[in-house]
Formats: structure tokens, sequence, C-alpha cells
């Protein structure tokens, strides 16, 4: 998240990206960029309607990776 006027625009999760890409994470679907000077909310939900159908395709094409998930379902706060 962050807005496209600060100077580190969502660098954690543009860092995050390229790191996994040079350790060699396969790449499924594009990194997904909140921008707070428009809706984060609209961001979020065009990157997820985006992102389910990928999966499903991806999982199809990888019975084996069973930690998939199939289906969206609410996230839960956790304690860290």
């Amino acid at each position: 998240m962050g807005n496209t006027q600060y100077e580190h625009y969502n660098k954690t999760g543009i860092d995050a990206d390229k790191l996994l890409e040079k350790k060699g994470a396969v790449r499924i679907h594009k990194i997904g960029l909140g921008d707070d000077n428009c809706s984060l909310e609209d961001d979020y939900a065009e990157w997820k309607k985006s992102l389910w159908p990928v999966l499903k395709d991806f999982r199809r094409s990888n019975p084996l990776q069973e930690n998939i998930v199939e289906e969206e379902k609410p996230m839960r706060k956790i304690s860290m």
C-alpha cells in the first residue's frame, strides 16, 4: 500500500517481489500495488478479482500443489 505521490511508493512490496524473483519464484500473477491516492479498496478488489481465476488455472495445471486455495475464505486477524 501507499500513495503514488510518496517517494518510496509500495517499496516493501516491490522489494519483496524482486527478492522472490531473484530467488527463483515463478510469477503466476501480477503484483498488487494499492494506491491510497485513489482507492485502496478498489485497487484490491480489482487485483483480487483477477487473481482467483489465475489461481484456479494454476491449481488445475499443478494438481500436486495441495496448498493452493481453491476458493476465497474470509481472512481472520492474527496477532504477531
